[in-house]
C-alpha cells in the first residue's frame, strides 16, 4: 500500500554525469512509496553544459538512458523525468541533430500516451536571456507546432492519469513555461482551457535574491482552480564565468494558497498527499519545517540585512559544491585585514571546515599594525592556519629588475601594481601548488565593476565567493555574522577601507578607498540589477526623486555633492569606470551568484565605446545649466581668488564656451578644475609651483573668449584672455613670477597645433622657447607645466575624464591609479618639442 501519492526527488543535478544522475534517479524510483515520482528539469544530463549539448555522442548516450529509466518503472512508481529527446527524422535550420527539451511520463514499464504524444511532451518557451540560452540548443513546441501548420493548443492535451484511485488530467510545463507574462503564449492558460486540473512544473531554477517571492506570485496566480506542483533540483553548476546554485525550493499551490514547501535540502523525495486525500494537502514537514526567510523588497538596492541569512546560506553552499566539483579540499586566502577577506575566510570555515583553510598576510613597508594585528586576531578566532609573509623584499627585487632592464625608475603608481601581482603571482600560488589546494579572490562587486582591482592579482583566482556582493551588502553580512557568531570583529566592520598600497593609503592616517559606496553601490545597483540608463537617474535627479527612487537616506546635492556638475561628473565617472573595466571582469574566475544580475554569463558585455545619448546630453546640460558658478568656484578656489572672480566676472562665466558639446565657460571651467583635483593630486609639480597659483591660472584660461568672439572672433581669444589675466594677479597682488608664467602659458596652443600638424616641429620649438624665456621659469620647468595644462585643459574633454569623446585618442587613463596621461604616440610626439 503506498502511503504518498506523489512525490516530488528535489535531487542533487550534477552537471555533465548523466551515468551519475541516472543512477540517483533509478534509486528514487526503487525507493519510494508513492504512486508517481517527480524528477527537476535536465534531471539526466544536467541544464548548465554549453556546447555539450552539441556533442552527439553525450547527446545520443542521455536520450538512451530514458529506456532504463521506463524500465525501472515496472511494478514501481509512475515517473515523470526530464531529458533529451533526439528526432532523427529531422534536423535544425543550420543542419545540425534536432533536439527537443522535453519530458517523459511512464509506468509499469510502459510509455503513456495522451494520443498527441507518445510518453512525452517538449518545452514550449525557450528563454534566451541573462544566463539562459535554450534556443541555441533546443527546438520548441511553438516552433515545432508552426513548422508542422498545427496550432499550438492542439499540442496541449493533458494527459490522464488514476492518482489515488481517481482520474486526473495532468500536463507537465517546464521552467520557463510558467514565467510567461511578456510572452505571447501562454501554456498553463491553454492548459486550463483543456481541463487540466494537475499542472507540474519541472525547472532548474537557479537562485537569486528575492527569486522565490517573485515565483510564489506566479505560481500562487497560475495555481487558480487546479493544483500546481512544482518541482526544482539542487546542486551548483557552472558555466565558467558563473556558479549557479539552485535554490532547493519545490513547493505545491492549490487555489491560490501555498500548501506545502521546502527549502536547502537535496536528495529529498519529498511527500506531496496522503493516499486518502484526492487534491494536495498540507502534510507534516517531517525533521523539520517551512524556512520563511525575508525577501529582498523589488527595488530596494543592495545593504538590506533582512537577506544576509540566505546569503550566507547561499554562498556556504556554493563554496562547499564547487570545491566537490573541482576535487578540492584546501584554500589559500591572503587575509588582508579587511572586511572582504574576512568574511570570505569565515565563508570557507563554514563550507570546508578550518582545518582546510590557510591565511597568508603579505605586508609589504605600507600596510598598516591596525590591519596586521586584525588579520592574525581574525585567523585565531576562525582557528585557522596563519602565515605572515612579508613580501618587501620581493617588491624591491622586482623593481630593480624592472628599472635594470628599462634603465628608468619606476612609478610610485606601477609600484602598487607591483605589490598586488608580487602577492599572487610569487606567494600565493608558491604556496597553494605547495600545498595541494586553491586560492581564492576577496574583492566585491562594487570593485570589480569599477576599476578597483589589478589584473592577475584580484582577477585571477580559482573562483570568487562574493563577486557578486555589493560592498555595502559585504558589510551587512559581516554585521549579520557578528550578531549570529563571535568570529567576525567589530575592528573589521568598522575599519574604513583602504588598498595599502602607498603612502597614499595609509588608514591610520585616514586615507582611504576613494569611493562613497552607499552611493555608488545605489547607482550601480540601477545601472546592473535594474537595468536603468543614466537618462533615468537624471530624471529622478532633476525631478527631486532621487533619493526616494535609489533608496538613498540622505540628500545628494550638497551633502555629497556641491553643484550638480560634480553630481553629473561622478554618475558619469561609475558608468564609465564599468565601461571601460570590461577587459578585466571578461579575465575573471566564476563568481558564485546571489543577485538577478551577475557578471559573466548573466550579464553578457561586449567592449563597446562609451556612448550617452542625445536625450541624456539634453538633459545633462539642462542640469548642469543650474549650477551656479559661485558653488564651483567655492568649491575649489581659495577664498581670495574665489570671491574676487565671482565679484568681477561673474557673468562671463555663463557665456557660451563656443564648443560642439554646447556648454557654458563655467561649465568647462569646473570641468577642467575637477580634472586637476581628480587625476593631478598625486602629482610633483616642478620647482614647487604653487598649486593654488596653478589651479587660479586655470579658472581664467577661458576668461576672455567670450568678449574676443564678440569684438573680434575666437582666434583672438588669447589676446583678451592674457589682458584679463594680467590685470587680475596686479590687482590681487600675486608674484610677478607667476603672472609672467600665466601670460606665457594662456597665450599659448603649440602642443595642440603640432599634434594636428598645423605648424612645423621648426616652429614649435621656437614658440615654446620663446614663451619659456619670458615666463621667469626655466625651460624645463617651463615645458613640464605645459605638459601638465594640456593634459588638465584637453584632457577635460574625453570620455576617460569624465568629460565628451573628443579628444579620446589624445590621452591614457590608468584605471588602478586615476591617472590621465599622453597616449604613448601623444607623448613621443611631444617629445620631439622639447628635446
Amino acid at each position: 500500500m503506498k502511503t504518498n501519492t506523489i512525490n516530488i526527488a528535489q535531487m542533487k543535478v550534477i552537471p555533465g554525469n548523466p551515468e551519475k544522475n541516472l543512477k540517483n534517479i533509478i534509486s528514487a524510483i526503487k525507493n519510494t512509496d508513492s504512486e508517481m515520482i517527480i524528477f527537476p528539469e535536465m534531471a539526466v544530463p544536467g541544464y548548465f553544459l554549453g556546447d555539450d549539448f552539441e556533442n552527439e555522442s553525450f547527446v545520443r548516450e542521455c536520450h538512451d538512458m530514458n529506456q532504463e529509466i521506463i524500465d525501472t518503472t515496472k511494478n514501481r512508481a509512475r515517473a515523470i523525468w526530464w531529458n533529451i529527446l533526439i528526432d532523427e527524422l529531422k534536423k535544425n535550420e543550420d543542419g545540425s541533430m534536432r533536439k527537443y527539451n522535453a519530458w517523459f511520463i511512464a509506468q509499469n514499464g510502459q510509455k503513456i500516451s495522451n494520443w498527441v504524444f507518445d510518453w512525452y511532451t517538449i518545452k514550449s518557451l525557450m528563454p534566451k536571456y541573462k544566463q539562459f540560452d535554450d534556443e541555441r540548443y533546443f527546438y520548441s513546441l511553438d516552433k515545432l507546432a508552426r513548422e508542422e501548420w498545427k496550432s499550438l493548443e492542439n499540442y496541449f492535451k493533458p494527459f490522464e492519469i488514476v492518482i489515488n484511485g481517481i482520474k486526473r488530467n495532468v500536463w507537465i510545463v517546464v521552467c520557463e513555461d510558467m514565467w510567461d507574462t511578456d510572452y505571447q503564449i501562454k501554456p498553463v492558460n491553454l492548459l486550463k482551457e483543456n481541463w487540466s486540473d494537475i499542472i507540474v512544473n519541472i525547472s532548474a531554477s537557479p537562485f537569486s535574491l528575492n527569486k522565490q517571492a517573485k515565483r510564489e506570485k506566479i505560481m500562487r496566480e497560475k495555481s487558480d482552480w487546479i493544483d500546481f506542483i512544482y518541482a526544482n533540483n539542487t546542486g551548483v553548476q557552472n558555466t565558467g564565468k558563473n556558479i549557479f546554485v539552485f535554490d532547493w525550493e519545490s513547493s505545491v499551490f492549490q487555489n491560490w494558497e501555498k500548501i506545502w514547501g521546502w527549502y536547502f535540502l537535496e536528495n529529498k523525495i519529498i511527500p506531496h498527499t496522503n493516499k486518502n486525500s484526492p487534491h494536495p494537502s498540507p502534510l507534516p514537514m517531517g525533521e523539520g519545517t517551512e524556512q520563511t526567510i525575508p525577501p529582498l523588497p523589488l527595488g530596494e538596492g543592495p545593504g538590506v540585512r533582512a537577506m544576509s541569512e540566505q546569503i550566507h546560506q547561499v554562498l556556504v553552499y556554493g563554496i562547499k559544491e564547487f570545491m566537490i566539483s573541482i576535487k578540492q579540499k584546501k584554500v589559500v586566502i591572503g587575509l588582508s585585514g579587511w572586511i572582504d577577506s574576512a568574511i570570505v575566510a569565515t565563508l570557507l570555515v563554514d563550507a570546508i571546515g578550518r582545518e582546510n583553510v590557510i591565511a597568508i598576510n603579505m605586508p609589504s613597508k605600507f600596510n598598516s599594525n591596525t590591519t596586521k594585528n586584525i588579520a592574525k586576531k581574525l585567523a585565531d578566532n576562525l582557528g585557522i592556519k596563519y602565515i605572515e609573509f612579508p613580501i618587501q623584499n620581493i617588491v624591491d627585487m622586482t623593481k630593480n629588475e624592472i628599472e635594470k632592464a628599462l634603465g628608468k625608475e619606476v612609478k610610485w603608481l606601477n609600484l602598487e601594481n607591483i605589490q598586488a601581482r608580487d602577492r599572487w603571482a610569487r606567494v600565493l600560488a608558491g604556496i597553494a601548488s605547495q600545498e595541494n589546494a586553491i586560492f581564492t579572490a576577496n574583492w566585491n562587486k562594487t570593485e570589480i565593476a569599477l576599476w578597483y582591482a589589478t589584473l592577475y592579482w584580484d582577477v585571477a583566482w580559482a573562483f570568487t565567493p562574493i563577486w557578486d556582493l555589493y560592498k555595502t551588502q559585504v558589510y551587512e553580512l559581516a554585521r549579520f555574522l557578528d550578531e549570529k557568531k563571535w568570529w567576525i570583529l567589530n575592528d573589521v566592520i568598522n575599519v574604513m577601507p583602504s588598498a595599502e598600497l602607498s603612502e597614499h593609503q595609509d588608514v591610520d592616517e585616514w586615507k582611504w578607498d576613494p569611493f562613497d559606496y552607499p552611493f555608488v553601490d545605489a547607482i550601480l545597483y540601477q545601472i546592473i540589477e535594474e537595468r536603468k540608463d543614466l537618462d533615468y537617474i537624471l530624471n529622478c535627479f532633476d525631478a527631486g526623486v532621487l533619493e526616494e527612487k535609489l533608496k538613498i537616506n540622505r540628500q545628494i546635492v550638497p551633502e555629497i555633492f556641491p553643484t550638480n556638475l560634480a553630481f553629473v561628473e561622478n554618475i558619469e565617472k561609475i558608468y564609465k569606470m564599468m565601461k571601460n573595466n570590461f577587459f578585466k571582469r571578461i579575465q575573471s574566475p566564476p563568481i558564485i551568484r546571489v543577485s538577478k544580475r551577475a557578471f559573466g554569463t548573466d550579464l553578457r558585455e561586449a567592449q563597446n565605446p562609451i556612448y550617452f545619448t542625445r536625450k541624456y546630453r539634453e538633459l545633462k546640460d539642462k542640469i548642469i545649466k543650474k549650477d551656479k558658478i559661485d558653488e564651483i568656484f567655492n568649491r575649489y578656489l581659495k577664498a581670495d581668488f574665489a570671491n574676487a572672480i565671482k565679484e568681477k566676472y561673474h557673468h562671463i562665466y555663463e557665456k557660451d564656451a563656443w564648443v560642439w558639446e554646447k556648454y557654458s565657460i563655467g561649465t568647462h571651467t569646473a570641468m577642467v578644475l575637477r580634472n586637476f583635483e581628480k587625476f593631478f593630486v598625486w602629482e610633483k609639480f616642478p620647482a614647487n609651483f604653487d598649486r593654488e597659483i596653478f589651479k587660479l591660472i586655470l579658472a581664467l584660461h577661458d576668461i576672455g573668449k567670450p568678449q574676443a568672439i564678440e569684438n573680434e572672433g575666437k582666434e583672438a581669444q588669447h589676446e583678451y584672455t592674457t589682458k584679463m589675466i594680467e590685470k587680475f594677479f596686479d590687482e590681487m597682488k600675486i608674484e610677478e613670477k607667476y603672472k609672467k608664467f600665466a601670460i606665457s602659458l594662456i597665450g599659448i596652443d603649440v602642443i595642440w597645433e603640432y599634434l594636428q600638424d598645423k605648424i612645423s616641429l621648426t616652429d614649435a620649438k621656437k614658440e615654446i622657447e620663446e614663451r619659456a624665456k619670458n615666463s621667469w621659469f626655466d625651460d624645463k620647468t617651463f615645458v613640464e607645466l605645459l605638459i601638465i595644462f594640456f593634459r588638465v585643459d584637453a584632457g577635460s574633454y574625453t570620455t576617460w575624464a569624465w568629460g565628451f569623446e573628443a579628444l579620446d585618442s589624445l590621452f591614457d587613463f590608468n584605471f588602478d591609479n586615476m591617472i590621465l596621461d599622453l597616449a604613448v604616440n601623444v607623448r613621443a610626439k611631444v617629445g620631439e618639442m622639447i628635446n
